[in-house]
């Protein structure tokens, strides 16, 4: 409450300072604030972090600072404090004295009509606290009084305009009530009364009362008092305890039950145990004049500044330690552990001692003076001796120290000049002994008598060193990993192209072999099998720097992007990493080594170190909020609203934010647009373009993922619909549908008829070629019969039987008149046919002596003047059963049945004749004079097929002989199947 009350004094008094702690994220001017003076913070229960300055508010969002000044509505740009009410607007008490306050993204304030009366009523006086309940009604609480504001509604809106007095003393508000203090100028008293009670509290002043009072109640409902350089702790019960004198202090802020923050002026701010005031537990910026402090909902601090801006820690669970000296190079030390609660700093000239986390002091001053050349000693790295002893490498050799810190022996390295002096880190074996190692050579000291018992050349440059449990070392180099043991070196390059790799530290964990590379990430060797673990397995980076053994199955991992903790397990090989990097509390994630002393972790960086006991190092389990912040339309900024209708082809674009700060600047994010996604997209990116969109309804959702892991509980969410073009609207679908329906059935009438044209045209001359065809057939039949009717008219010429001849000339010339009338029609009537074959068969007779009878026999009442069938159908059958059948050429008479009858609607013609049967006639024919004796029927078959064609019907027949059926019969039987045509 005091720098709002004393915001002038301390601008003007303040003077200028210059250092700062470096492990803090610093916000200034180059950041985006409008200041350097900053007054209070305040995070809002949207989650956005609020500064107050003397020109103007800052509402940070983790990426940039938006700026409120008497443009956007302020009454005034000194702001000293914020109050956020129940209906979420955040309040301003300014440097005038006239109130403001933020409201959807708009400021209000110079049109609210109690300012004026306000201003006259405070006299100068500056705001000190405001309360704003859920009723509207405002208390403001001033050095000349309380006053109390009643609320009015005008036209549906909230009004102020009555003012009412409720005390004309120093008055502070706190939960649920307020105090007035009276502190006369010339008394040594100083009066506090509690609101709503009886009691007053009275406490003595050591002199006149010059400053201004500050109050905070505690959870235990004591007071914590501030009044000019003492403080005082005032109970419930009315003891009042002078607790500790703190110079000039600016702030308190109670973290919880037991701690509280007291910043001061020029002081810093400082962590307080309540019950033990004498002695900070931490301290930050002491050369700063820290306003107020702010934890915020990821339990990060905030520290506004009068000097320099805002300083924000992620934690107060990791403690830092900047160099000791401003000469210290922490890039050429190294941590190492001498028991469980000291930890060494071996620098380049010094070593410094660090006990319980507290700050490193220079120890073993004196022991430079007993060195060679001091002046020029350089501190490479320590052991821990099993028998208590300590172990230091040294620029000139190794040196050891009792456990009293004593140095008992210095092995001058450099006595020897073939070999290089310098012992860059040493290691026990199972035998006591320790081993040197620098970078050409391996040096075994003999534990009993500190002699050096043997010195082996390296092959190539060498960094690290380990001693397995076989009392073999293992060497790295830059051409990869050596083994000594048994007298000889073993290069374990030849064995796998793993170990060509560039080593950066070895360790052993549980017996197996751990080592750190400098681009293939982490190798555990156990027995034969080599396990990997890399970025894949949850390895922030596959370079790494430090290994520090935890225990089995649990290592720590140095790199250039963080720290790992990882436990492994074997059958099957499984891994469990959690990573640690600036946003958990780190200083910096370039590590260069890692050290477990007892149980807190410490991690050196080349501009300081951080000590943390994991056990408490909690992660970040606040769900970080994410917020839309704008919309495009077509590139162009648009008003966000509820759900949003848009022309098909618009391009639409989000901007959104996730409110975590411990990565503040770097979140990560994930998205999808519903509707055209199934998966999410992963970004670091604030925002996202879709253009081009098919129409629908869409849904865009966007999660932020803090530095943990830990997502948004709740999604950001905006609807949206892309409206369909006037081509894919129903009615249009519709109109398109009918005329391409009437198009579509306008060419295919054409079409079909067109092919109807061209199929007709075929057809019809497909019919006139086989209309010719048959011409053409019967034109060859004609000529047969011709022939075999004329060898017989010739046989009767040459037996003398003129009447013979003559009556069959007679039959021939009117069978030959009935062929040529055939010839001329397609088709003819059944009884035609029949009378034509009856003509012929008659004609053979005669040739044959009558030595066979026929007979044409019509069934099923069939009337042969209606069924119309083609000419000369039936002849060539009745011919091959005369011809080939043999009837007429037999030495029984021969008999030739004809029957017509009707089935299937088709008719049918049954040729029955008792001659020689098939299979005789197949063997005479396969005589040489017998080979064209088939024509006839060749050309009847070609007949059936065209006939067939032309008429698209099916005429069939079938020949069987008749042996096949019966042993007891002769001849054979051929059926011909002819569809009816009326």
């Amino acid at each position: 409450m005091f720098k709002r009350l004393l915001g002038l004094y301390f601008i003007l008094s303040c003077s200028n300072l210059f250092a700062q702690n470096n492990f803090l994220r610093h916000y200034s001017i180059n950041e985006g604030l409008p200041s350097s003076e900053t007054y209070m913070a305040m995070q809002d229960r949207k989650g956005y972090i609020w500064i107050a300055s003397d020109l103007g508010v800052s509402r940070f969002d983790g990426y940039n600072f938006t700026v409120y000044t008497t443009a956007e509505g302020l009454t005034d740009n000194t702001v000293f404090s914020f109050h956020e009410d129940p209906k979420g607007r955040i309040w301003f008490y300014t440097f005038s004295g006239r109130l403001c306050y933020y409201y959807n993204d708009t400021i209000y304030g110079k049109e609210l009509e109690l300012n004026n009366q306000l201003h006259d009523l405070l006299k100068g006086h500056l705001i000190s606290s405001i309360k704003v309940d859920a009723h509207d009604t405002i208390l403001i609480a001033t050095f000349n009084g309380l006053y109390k504001i009643i609320p009015s509604l005008e036209n549906g809106a909230t009004t102020w305009k009555k003012i009412e007095v409720l005390a004309d003393k120093a008055t502070f508000l706190l939960k649920d009530e307020y105090i007035t203090c009276e502190a006369p100028v010339y008394h040594e008293t100083l009066l506090i009364t509690h609101s709503g009670k009886s009691k007053n509290d009275s406490l003595l002043t050591p002199w006149p009362a010059i400053s201004v009072i500050l109050l905070r109640r505690l959870p235990d409902q004591s007071l914590l008092l501030f009044y000019g350089t003492f403080t005082w702790r005032v109970f419930p019960n009315g003891r009042i305890v002078e607790a500790k004198n703190l110079d000039q202090v600016l702030d308190v802020y109670h973290e919880n039950d037991s701690m509280v923050w007291i910043s001061q002026k020029r002081h810093g701010v400082h962590l307080f145990n309540v019950d033990r005031l004498q002695q900070a537990e931490k301290s930050f910026l002491e050369e700063f004049s820290v306003t107020s402090t702010l934890k915020d909902h990821e339990n990060g601090y905030w520290f506004t500044t009068l000097e320099d801006g805002v300083f924000y820690l992620p934690t107060t669970r990791f403690n830092h330690f900047p160099p000791v000296t401003d000469s210290m190079l922490y890039s050429e030390s190294a941590l190492f552990s001498i028991d469980t609660e000291r930890i060494w700093l071996a620098t380049r000239h010094k070593i410094f001692e660090s006990k319980k986390q507290g700050k490193f002091k220079e120890v073993c001053p004196a022991l430079l003076s007993k060195l060679p050349k001091p002046n020029k000693l350089v501190w490479w790295n320590g052991l821990k001796h099993s028998d208590g002893t300590t172990w230091l490498s040294t620029a000139g050799g190794v040196a050891i120290l009792n456990k009293s810190d004593e140095l008992i022996k210095y092995l001058d390295f450099a006595k020897d000049t073939t070999i290089e002096p310098h012992s860059r880190m040493t290691q026990e074996d199972r035998d006591m002994n320790v081993w040197s190692l620098n970078l050409s050579n391996l040096t075994k000291i003999n534990h009993a008598d500190l002699s050096i018992e043997k010195r082996v050349l390296l092959p190539a440059r060498a960094g690290k060193m380990v001693v397995d449990t076989s009392g073999n070392v293992i060497i790295t180099t830059i051409e990869g990993l050596y083994s000594y043991g048994k007298d000889s070196l073993h290069y374990w390059g030849r064995d796998n192209e793993l170990f060509k790799q560039r080593f950066t530290d070895l360790k052993l964990c549980d017996g197996n072999l751990v080592a750190a590379t400098k681009s293939a990430g982490l190798l555990i060797v156990t027995g034969d099998s080599v396990y990997r673990i890399t970025v894949n397995n949850g390895l922030s980076t596959n370079m790494c720097r430090s290994i520090c053994v935890d225990g089995p199955g649990m290592i720590w991992v140095g790199t250039n992007r963080g720290l790992n903790a990882i436990s492994f397990s074997f059958n099957p090989f499984t891994t469990s990493i959690r990573q640690y990097t600036v946003a958990d509390g780190l200083l910096n994630n370039d590590i260069d080594q890692v050290v477990k002393n007892g149980s807190i972790v410490w991690v050196r960086y080349k501009k300081g170190i951080t000590a943390f006991d994991p056990l408490v190092a909690t992660k970040n389990t606040v769900p970080p909020p994410v917020y839309i912040t704008g919309l495009t339309l077509n590139n162009s900024p648009h008003t966000l609203q509820e759900q949003s209708v848009l022309d098909f082809g618009s391009s639409i674009g989000f901007n959104y934010t996730g409110l975590t700060y411990k990565v503040a600047g770097k979140q990560n994010y994930k998205y999808k647009l519903e509707g055209i996604d199934t998966s999410w997209t992963y970004s670091n990116s604030t925002s996202v373009q879709f253009s081009r969109l098919p129409p629908g309804n869409y849904i865009f959702k966007v999660l932020c993922i803090n530095n943990s892991g830990l997502e948004s509980s709740h999604p950001a969410i905006y609807r949206f619909t892309i409206r369909a073009p006037f081509y894919k609207k129903w009615w249009f679908s519709v109109i398109v549908f009918l005329l391409a329906n009437a198009f579509v059935v306008i060419i295919a009438v054409l079409v079909v008829r067109r092919i109807r044209r061209r199929e007709e045209a075929k057809t019809e001359m497909n019919r006139q070629i086989a209309n010719h065809e048959l011409q053409a057939l019967r034109a060859q039949m004609n000529p047969h019969f011709i022939f075999n009717c004329l060898n017989a008219i010739q046989d009767f010429i040459l037996r003398n039987d003129s009447s013979s001849a003559r009556r069959y000339l007679s039959s021939f010339s009117k069978l030959i008149r009935k062929t040529l009338n055939h010839s001329r029609r397609h088709e003819i009537t059944l009884a035609e046919e029949a009378e034509f074959v009856e003509l012929y068969l008659g004609l053979e007779k005669m040739r044959f002596n009558n030595r066979f009878d026929y007979h044409v026999k019509f069934h099923n009442n069939i009337n042969p003047e209606s069924i119309l069938i083609p000419s000369m159908i039936i002849q060539p059958f009745v011919e091959n059963a005369v011809k080939h059948g043999k009837i007429g050429s037999m030495e029984k008479m021969g008999e030739l049945k004809i029957d017509f009858f009707i089935k299937d609607d088709g008719l049918v013609c049954v040729i029955d004749d008792n001659g020689i049967g098939i299979q005789k006639s197949l063997k005479m024919k396969n005589r040489p004079s017998h080979t064209n004796e088939t024509h006839a029927m060749d050309i009847m078959n070609d007949r059936m097929r065209t006939m067939s064609a032309v008429n698209q019907t099916g005429i069939s027949y079938t020949v069987a002989d008749k042996a096949e059926i019966s042993s007891l019969q002769t001849g054979t039987i051929a059926q011909v199947f002819i569809p009816i045509t009326k």
